[in-house]
Parts: C-alpha cells; structure tokens; sequence
C-alpha cells in the first residue's frame, strides 16, 4: 500500500487533518477497512467517470448536487468523500460521497478558483462484501436523499454476484430471503417494510439493473469535446467553420437552441450579404429524467422518431439546414450495445446507426 506522502506527491496535493470532520471513521475500521490518511486534492486526480462503487442507479442528481452545494457553502463541509487510490491509473475512486465531491467542485468553481482542490479522506478495503456494507452505511447525511427501491435491488444484486448469499442456500429459498431482508432492514430503513418482498423478487427474478449515468454541466461540456473531436469545448449553438452549428442540450431544449442558432446564421448572412449556403446541425445530448434502462432506450427512440419527421417536414422543404448527426451520450454505466450515433440517409429519409453501411448518393 502507498504511504499518504507518496500518494499526495504523485497528484501535487497537500495533507489534511482528517480527524476535524465528522466522518464515522469506526465505519470504515470496523468494516476491516484501513484509514490511509487525509489530503486536499486536485478535482482533475478524481476519476468520476468510473462510478462503480456508486450505490445509487442514478449516478449523479443533480438538484442534491446544488442542495448540497449550498448547504456546504452555509455550514462548511463536515463529512469528507472518502476515495481509495488506484496505483494503476494514478487516481482517486470515489467510494462514497460522489455528489459531494461534485457540490465542492462547483462551490470552488463558482469562487473562480482556477485550480480546484477537493477535501477527502482515502481509505481501502480488502473485503468486496464489507466495502458494500460500508457504502450503504455512508450514504446517511445532510442533506438526506432517501435511497429508491431501484438503489436497494442493486446493492442486494450486487452482493449475489460476488457470491454473498451463496452461503445462504436452502431448499425453499427461505434463508436468502431471510438475510436479504435483514439487510434491507439494516442499509435501507426507510423503504417500507411492504416493499421489500418485491425488492428481494426483482433480484432473484427479475431484469438486472444497470446503473444510469447522469451528468452535471461541466461534465457535458467534456464528453461533447472529447466525442466530437473538438479543440474546445463548444456551446450550444456555436458555429464552426464551413456552416456547421453544434447543439450541446438535453432533449426539450434542443428545439429552442437550433430554432435561435439558425436564426442567428441568417441575421449574419444578411448582414454580410454573403451567398447562402445549407447549413449542417450535429447534436449532442443526453436524457436527464431517464430513470431506467428500459425508459432511456425509449426516450432515444422517440427523439430520433421525433427529429426525422422534423427533418422530413421542416428542414428539408424549407433548405434552411440538415440535422446530420444526432449523438447520445452514453449512459448506461455497464457498457453500452446500442448504437449511440445516427447519421441523417437522403435514400431512406431516415436517421440510421453509424455502424450501418449508409449511401447517400
């Protein structure tokens, strides 16, 4: 294991006192977990893609992300995110406090700070189970976001893919059962004791649960460069060079910032009295009240339905623009297998995946 002092020279961070927070620390020790050390560290060393100690379906709300901003900004932050160093990738993963480590980001960004430094205690755990034990135990604090059922059949799905309840066996189902409601009742108190029985169903019967990914502004900023090729990051509505505009929104804003990008295309081409030339539109977004697998691939399909008759009826009668692209940003936290990318055919007058041999001859 490496000592406190390497981690923190290896990412430029400074020590911090730990012990002046408010962190159970018995939480992590008497889960077998060992206390590495306190230090303030660069938001750019925390690998919040990787989301796979999150213990919510939902990787990132973003209202507990300004409840929590906010509250940290009124009484300071008195719980540190608690982060393990992963030697391989030279970061920090978050085991828990994802939404805080986001909230003191955008405290420090909304101050201007240009480097931002984000307090946390780093820990390590051995044990699968006992790290799972330890994450359900850490997510009780101010201000409090109440787990779901979805958050309750993933922790206990979790645990019977590494093997927990294999000790639990019996003829009549009766003793996982058993012990998966002592731990709903132990992690997740506050889901009615009604519910529990459909909770331990889904697991053993049901659909797996994947984990959907959420992103906060910034963080969209970032996928829709790095996606997109991109220098810079764009706003939405920006035009590059050769007349093509970038739309970077969720879905229900998408309408309003391509209806004003073209608007703002024509002003300026008859300002300049230059020829007009058809104008290109690639978007990128993302479905923000996805709260499924299931919804978030139906939503994808009502949008790309949505924009080809508003391709077919609109733009291509009026010559204004073409939607060429329309990229997804991927969401589904396990992998995705659907096809992200769609690409406008003139044969077909239809979006089709990237993946598929298009001719638009």
């Amino acid at each position: 294991m490496n000592t406190m002092d390497q981690i923190i020279s290896s990412v430029a961070g400074e020590s911090l006192d730990y012990k002046k927070y408010k962190n159970d620390l018995s939480q992590i020790t008497r889960r077998n977990g060992v206390i590495v050390g306190g230090a303030s560290v660069p938001y750019s060393k925390i690998d919040l893609k990787d989301e796979k100690f999150q213990t919510r379906v939902l990787t990132t709300d973003r209202g507990h992300v300004a409840s929590l901003a906010s509250d940290i900004s009124e009484n300071g932050l008195e719980r540190l995110p608690v982060v393990s160093w992963n030697e391989e990738t030279k970061m920090f993963n978050v085991l828990s406090g994802h939404h805080r480590t986001k909230a003191v980001n955008r405290n420090n960004q909304a101050k201007q700070k240009n480097r931002s430094m984000i307090p946390v205690l780093v820990a390590e755990f051995d044990d699968e189970v006992q790290r799972e034990f330890f994450l359900q135990s850490e997510n009780n604090h101010r201000p409090l976001k109440v787990a779901s059922k979805a958050d309750a059949v993933l922790f206990l799905q979790k645990l019977k893919t590494i093997g927990y309840f294999d000790s639990f066996q019996s003829d009549d189902g009766s003793k996982h059962k058993n012990e998966a409601k002592r731990l709903l009742k132990e992690f997740h108190g506050k889901i009615i004791p009604q519910s529990r029985n459909g909770i331990i169903k889904e697991v053993w019967e049901g659909h797996e649960i994947s984990k959907i990914i959420m992103y906060e502004s910034q963080e969209f900023r970032s996928e829709v460069k790095e996606l997109g090729n991109f220098a810079k990051p764009m706003k939405s509505g920006e035009w590059l060079a050769g007349g093509t505009c970038i739309i970077r929104s969720v879905p229900r804003a998408v309408p309003a910032a391509l209806v004003t990008a073209l608007h703002e295309s024509i002003k300026n081409k008859n300002r300049d009295n230059s020829a007009f030339v058809k104008q290109k539109v690639r978007i990128f977004t993302y479905f923000d009240k996805a709260t499924n697998v299931g919804s978030l691939k139906q939503l994808r399909e009502d949008f790309i339905e949505e924009k080809a008759l508003f391709q077919r009826e609109v733009m291509n009668k009026t010559g204004l623009a073409s939607i060429e692209t329309i990229q997804f940003l991927d969401q589904i936290y396990d992998g995705e297998e659907d096809p992200l990318s769609f690409v406008w055919c003139n044969k077909t007058s239809e979006y089709v995946a990237v993946s598929e041999e298009v001719s638009n001859a």
